[in-house]
Parts: structure tokens; sequence; C-alpha cells
């Protein structure tokens, strides 16, 4: 291939990237319906049909109209060095104005018994069509699985 054309085919191929900067910036979409939580492992009540099974290892939001203003992005879990549970996760507000929300975990064993207190809660700032990341740690090297619980707090950054 001669210099000239291989030239002019890197000049395309850098106009063809550059052209794609000038376009329109991406923006967090928050798309809806969202999917139903996954089949899988839950927790039932006692009195069954007094409430809707509970998926483990996910976020439950304290009301729908929570659950319409964020989203959760990602939910992952790990063991840290001393095998106790590090729970990340990352939100996103699907609004165009700040707002706070708290989290708090609970942790259970392999047959779903809470192996420590529920944790305190965590407050949560996120910026309007921003994401943030959260982390929360089990005490207890038990924990298997967990729930997080989602509220929506007062008050603006």
């Amino acid at each position: 291939m001669s210099t000239l054309r291989m030239g002019t085919s890197l000049s395309f191929l850098l106009w063809l990237a550059l052209a794609g900067c000038a376009s329109e910036p991406v923006v967090v979409e928050c798309k809806w319906p969202r999917p139903q939580a996954a089949a899988g492992d839950a927790l039932v009540s006692q009195a069954y049909g007094a409430m809707t099974p509970i998926p483990l290892n996910a976020v439950q939001f304290t009301s729908s109209s929570l659950a319409r203003q964020v989203v959760v992005q990602e939910l992952f879990a790990r063991r840290t060095p001393t095998q106790t549970v590090q729970v990340t996760g990352r939100l996103v507000n699907c609004t165009d104005t700040p707002l706070v929300v708290a989290s708090r975990l609970h942790f259970m064993d392999a047959r779903q018994i809470p192996v420590e207190d529920v944790s305190a809660w965590q407050r949560i700032v996120l910026h309007p069509r921003a994401m943030t990341q959260w982390q929360a740690l089990s005490a207890s090297p038990d924990a298997e699985s967990y729930v997080v619980e989602l509220r929506a707090e007062d008050g603006a950054p």
C-alpha cells in the first residue's frame, strides 16, 4: 500500500473517530419498565401470601416511587482476606434533581438465618443524572447471602 493511500486511510479513520465525538454526548438512560428480579432463592414469610418473596443478594426498595428514580446498575459481593463479605453497589439517579437515599444490609447464613444485627443506615448522595458507588461489610465470616434495603432520605446534598 502506498504511503499516500495509507495516509488517506488513516486520515479517514481519524475523521470518523472525531466525527463520533461531535455527536450527542452519552446521557444516562433509565428504561422502563425494568425486568423483574431473577427467580431463585428467596426469603418467604411464615404466613404464606402475607408478602411476596424477597430475592437474596438483591436491593429492595422501600417505595415504588424511589424505584422509579434510582437504578441499581451493579451489585456484587466478594470475600475479604478476613473472610467477611464486602457488598458493593453502583446506583444511578434517573432524575434531574439531587436525591439522598440510605441503605442498610441484612447478612444471613446458608440457611437464611441472620448472622449479625442489621447494619446502620448509610446515607448516599446522588447528583442529578449521575452515578455513585457504595460499599458495606459484614462483621461475620458466616455471612453467605444478603439483602440491601434502599429508602429515600430527606434533605438535598
